[in-house]
């Protein structure tokens, strides 16, 4: 297993994991804090807020690694795989040094940006950070560093992938002669966390408006002013960030993932109205959130996974809901 951090780019989606094992700890001298900067071989590296853990200094970059006694940082360098490439993405996925179920999370994740209707500005591109050359063991594969050790001294290690800009596209929560009723009704999504019971709900707008009072206010029309059409509908889509986090153990007989968790950060909720008869164009929004959303186990993992054992993973889970409409962010 080696130590890599990966970003999957697709129109700013950003997929990372991280692994870490046992062995080399490389440049233990170069402490590191929670900053913004850190300074390493006489250098000033600035986080990258795109990317968690890496620092940029220049065109250089390090990463900051955690282990059992220290932070570290390690050289790394930053490698790009275009989507475009399809011999790179059967690499990837043609690899053995990966967990089966990030590589299926990638390529759920891939397939179905080759499948969306939408266009995207932005080729995208896998980008991942690996250990520099220079830092590099005698065999040329990238060095090893312990990341986590369980009580009971079986080493234990994460996973995660970085979604950034994820989007759902436009999701029809009503279509037809009944759009103008269920509007009337509907003020915001549920976030729900699976195995809490937990649900938190986000407004489409400030004021509390439902879908259909905000599309009369915006254009100056009375409840009057809508008849029911068959071409009538309602959609909306959701944008966030997310985190997937594969925590794995070793019991002895190879690594297995134990648990799955997750963190989602909505960043824009969207909505758009249409009521044929009123003759006026679609009413589009979008506002803007900064909601963290974490899944039970997200930001202590190790227990869980390990209690887990090697044989049953523990997918946790969060989706949200509007309408008779729900979204799984698994």
């Amino acid at each position: 297993m080696r130590h890599y951090k990966f970003y999957v780019s697709i129109c700013a989606l950003v997929l990372c994991f991280t692994t870490s094992i046992q062995v080399f700890a490389v440049y233990p001298d170069e402490k590191v804090s929670n900053s913004d900067e850190v300074f390493f071989s006489g250098d000033t590296y600035s986080r990258c807020e795109e990317f968690e853990d890496i620092y940029l200094s220049g065109d250089q970059y390090v990463m900051k690694v955690t282990t059992p006694e220290e932070n570290i940082l390690i050289p790394v360098e930053k490698v790009a795989v275009p989507f475009t490439d399809d011999v790179a993405a059967n690499e990837f996925m043609n690899r053995d040094d990966i967990p089966q179920e990030a590589k299926d999370s990638f390529l759920k994740k891939y397939q179905s940006y080759i499948a969306a209707p939408e266009s995207y500005d932005v080729i995208p591109a896998m980008i991942y950070f690996e250990p520099a050359v220079a830092t590099r063991s005698g065999s040329g594969t990238p060095d090893k560093i312990i990341h986590y050790t369980h009580t009971n001294g079986a080493p234990m290690m994460t996973y995660q992938f970085f979604f950034v800009n994820s989007s759902t596209g436009w999701k029809n929560v009503q279509k037809g002669t009944s759009t103008k009723d269920k509007t009337s009704v509907i003020y915001n999504i549920s976030l729900s966390i699976a195995s809490l019971g937990k649900v938190k709900v986000l407004s489409y707008f400030s004021a509390g408006q439902t879908i259909l009072s905000a599309f009369l206010s915006y254009y100056g029309l009375t409840t009057n002013s809508v008849t029911a059409n068959s071409q009538d509908y309602f959609q909306a889509r959701l944008v966030w960030d997310q985190t997937e986090q594969y925590t794995m153990a070793d019991h002895g007989n190879g690594w297995q993932t134990g648990l799955v968790t997750y963190k989602i950060t909505i960043k824009k909720l969207g909505q758009e109205t249409y009521f044929a008869k009123t003759n006026k164009p679609p009413y589009t929004t979008d506002r803007l959130f900064n909601e963290v959303v974490k899944s039970p186990h997200f930001d202590n993992p190790w227990a869980t996974a390990y209690a887990r054992g090697d044989t049953n993973t523990l997918w946790e889970s969060i989706s949200w809901s509007c309408g008779n409409v729900s979204y799984s962010f698994n």
